[in-house]
């Protein structure tokens, strides 16, 4: 005795619709995931794509994409870093999960297909515990639902990071190399928590995992940039170093005392309006 099997393929190209499917579609995704919120603002015009607690209770970040673009990975970042620096107060928000404070969120982007220059920059980001899903959008036997496919790291790998002084010898003149290797011995000397990431065109400057600035080289200057900058800061003499480290040590200062001293804020519910509405069951995914 034989069945027939009705298999479509469906177009998605709404990326509202797709954070609701996979709303309806979490169990697919993983056993236990449960989406517990979407479109929580995180000040101006950002917001979390969807929140989610794992089977280990641990704290997901979604960020959906029917297609992704180039501002993605550095939108998602943001995230993932307001969300890890505000952590008491998203964890707030749902008491009756129990989220585990102990434990660092996870990121995982949803797409329909991922490009291999996306995954080889994300690949980059050593740091970020962020994973890849390809959903698939289909109708078996009249039933329509998202199934996803993990995406695995570039076929072709490129080299682990190469030695600081490496780095530095391979992008920079000798000239902009001496202000360079001087702001990041200070980085590196301003606060025990400092840690810097070598990335293809320069460093990152993380503190407790928290992103304190992206330094860029080229052949001419050193840039360094944060988000209290609104832009770039061209560094061209060991002079110019001064301001920005006094502006960064002030942050560490905040961010010590803030981690240690300050009552989390109360924060405001996130809308739903972008979900079904109603909670994801119990048994059901920055």
């Amino acid at each position: 005795m034989s069945s027939n099997v009705s298999f479509n393929r469906l177009p998605l190209d709404d990326d509202l619709r797709l954070r609701d499917l996979i709303v309806e579609s979490a169990h697919n995704l993983e056993p236990e995931l449960r989406i517990v919120g979407g479109l929580l603002p995180i000040g101006g015009s950002k917001n979390l794509d969807l929140v989610g607690v794992d089977g280990q209770s641990r704290l997901v970040l979604l960020e959906a994409r029917c297609r992704e673009n180039p501002a993605w990975l550095l939108e998602a970042i943001d995230h993932y870093d307001w969300a890890r620096g505000h952590l008491e107060e998203v964890l707030q928000l749902y008491p009756q999960h129990r989220l585990d404070a102990g434990r660092q969120p996870r990121l995982i982007f949803v797409s329909a297909a991922f490009s291999e220059e996306f995954r080889r920059r994300l690949w980059y980001v050593e740091l970020l515990p962020a994973e890849m899903v390809e959903y698939h959008y289909l109708e078996v036997n009249g039933v329509r639902g998202l199934y996803f496919e993990p995406v695995t790291a570039p076929a072709v790998l490129p080299p682990r990071q190469e030695t600081l002084q490496a780095h530095l010898d391979n992008l920079l003149s000798s000239e902009r190399a001496a202000v360079a290797e001087r702001l990041i011995a200070r980085l590196a000397a301003l606060d025990p928590g400092v840690r810097l990431l070598t990335h293809r065109s320069g460093v990152l400057a993380l503190w407790e995992e928290r992103l304190l600035a992206r330094i860029e080289f080229s052949r001419t200057a050193v840039h360094i940039s944060d988000e209290e900058l609104g832009g770039n800061s061209d560094l061209q003499r060991a002079a110019d170093i001064e301001p920005v480290l006094s502006r960064l040590a002030a942050r560490v200062t905040r961010w010590r005392r803030t981690a240690r001293h300050a009552p989390a804020r109360a924060a405001t519910r996130a809308p739903t309006h972008a979900l079904r509405t109603h909670h994801a069951p119990t048994g059901d995914l920055e």
